[in-house]
């Protein structure tokens, strides 16, 4: 899911709302919505059930994976999935412990890694959350949000030139991609107050997709609030034409 949780509002009066990740709250209450109602006694006893049962609550989340894991200790995406419920909650050492379990049986499972990081980074312990996105990124480098998760990560501990470093690589690895200067310009304006470069930023990003509304919007936001009228107009318009 490529949404950044962002309100340009929010972020221009100084909130930091901003949330790049795909195991969102929301998504973790939508796993599989499609619930199985004829026979669904029958396969109950499975890890699969359990993993596509329909939830309504963070907490049945994490009951329905700990069933799964339970039913199938093995499963390395049911503990992935464990793990992104109890990070939810907040549980975040309880979280760290599924994740490490999902590497167990899975090294290679880039989710359960990246969810590890975000652990370690809730947990204070910086250095290895580093050393684990780092590892992810390696993984997979074509997977975006990786670079996105580390550089939000960067963002937060104050670390500018790592950040920008960051961003920089996951262009290098992803030319095409318009979200990583769209995640680039929002942590410029949301986290450091950089305007002008998170201006240039977004106007990068709709140089790649000019399609965009919400990045036309953010930039239109930026540039009212330096004072570019004008220019704000037209990103404003550009943004409802989209």
């Amino acid at each position: 899911m490529r949404e950044i949780f962002w309100i340009v509002g929010d972020m221009l009066s100084g909130s930091r709302t901003s949330r790049f990740r795909a195991r969102s709250s929301l998504a973790l209450c939508m796993v599989g919505i499609a619930l199985l109602c004829s026979g669904a006694l029958a396969q109950e006893n499975t890890a699969d059930f359990w993993l596509n049962d329909g939830q309504k609550s963070l907490e049945e989340a994490f009951l329905a994976f700990d069933k799964a894991v339970k039913i199938d200790p093995t499963n390395a995406a049911a503990w992935q999935a464990r793990g992104d419920a109890l990070y939810s909650l907040d549980r975040h050492e309880n979280a760290l412990a599924s994740f490490n379990k999902a590497l167990e049986h899975n090294p290679q499972l880039t989710g359960a890694i990246s969810g590890k990081a975000r652990s370690l980074a809730a947990l204070g312990r910086d250095e290895e959350a580093l050393a684990a996105y780092d590892w992810a990124i390696r993984m997979n480098p074509a997977e975006v949000s990786l670079w996105i998760d580390k550089a939000n990560f960067l963002a937060e501990r104050g670390d500018y030139d790592e950040m920008m470093e960051t961003f920089d690589e996951a262009s290098a690895q992803n030319p095409k991609d318009a979200f990583i200067w769209e995640a680039r310009g929002t942590l410029l304006a949301g986290h450091l107050g950089k305007y002008d470069e998170a201006v240039l930023a977004y106007k990068k990003s709709i140089e790649i997709d000019p399609t965009n509304a919400g990045v036309w919007n953010a930039e239109a936001e930026i540039l009212k609030t330096l004072g570019r009228t004008s220019e704000a107009e037209v990103a404003f318009a550009k943004a409802k034409e989209l």
